[in-house]
């Protein structure tokens, strides 16, 4: 089948108004969580970088492995806030860490007191990390003035150039140059907290819970989601009788 082309005159009206880069906000939880300091820091534990390191080289017998275990016996000793619901997990493991234990060592964890990777980072690359939770933490605050705006687009900014110019230009995917919308789809569509895909993961982990069988999936889903729907207003009607 042939593709239809279609002229911008034959667009629907509202269309000509729709702006396709700020018509779509950049998610944070994919883009920043799962996406830049997971990369960042997998960038970081390459074992051909271990120039990033304070008394590490290339020729010296102290290993990533060895580096991983000395942040691991500080950073499984922090005590996390109650407001964290998931508890740390070994950097051993990164791979399967989920968005939220990634939003706990950017914004907790890996530069804010007490900070896992102070000496064992080289100064310039924690400062070059410190830039990216300090934006974050900056744009999910409840109330963002215009200040935190300018710097955090300025730290964002000067992070991007300098992670091209630390691990080159094959390290610079789309995750990264979306960086350079985030601030201005909080101008739009308010702090990082509003506007994210954490509520729908959620909601798709409880959906999944509710599978019991590898067979008509969809028919589970929908079933059991209605009854436990109505479930409260069940409840209700019974108690009123």
């Amino acid at each position: 089948m042939w593709p239809i082309y279609v002229t911008l005159n034959e667009l629907p009206p509202r269309i000509h108004v729709f702006n396709l880069i700020f018509g779509f906000v950049p998610d944070y939880m994919h883009c920043v969580l799962l996406g830049v300091i997971r990369l960042h820091m997998e960038l970081l534990f390459d074992s051909t970088r271990k120039r990033f390191w304070k008394n590490m080289r290339d020729n010296n017998e102290i290993g990533i492995k060895h580096l991983i275990a000395a942040i691991d016996e500080r950073f499984t000793n922090i005590c996390s806030l109650s407001s964290i619901t998931r508890s740390v997990r070994s950097l051993s493991q990164i791979k399967i860490w989920k968005a939220s234990e990634w939003r706990s060592w950017l914004v907790f964890y890996c530069i804010s007191p007490p900070p896992c990777l102070k000496d064992f980072l080289k100064k310039k690359y924690l400062r070059h990390l410190a830039m990216l939770s300090k934006a974050i933490n900056l744009l999910l605050q409840k109330s963002i003035t215009k200040e935190d705006i300018i710097e955090a687009h300025k730290l964002l900014l000067n992070y991007i150039y300098l992670f091209n110019k630390y691990f080159g230009d094959t390290s610079m995917v789309l995750n990264v140059h979306l960086l350079t919308h985030i601030v201005q789809g909080v101008l739009n569509w308010g702090p990082l907290w509003t506007h994210n895909a954490f509520i729908y993961e959620g909601q798709n982990r409880h959906l999944l819970q509710l599978l019991q069988s590898p067979g008509q999936l969809l028919k589970q889903i929908a079933r059991k989601f209605l009854i436990f729907s109505d479930l409260s207003t069940l409840c209700n009607e019974l108690g009123s009788t």
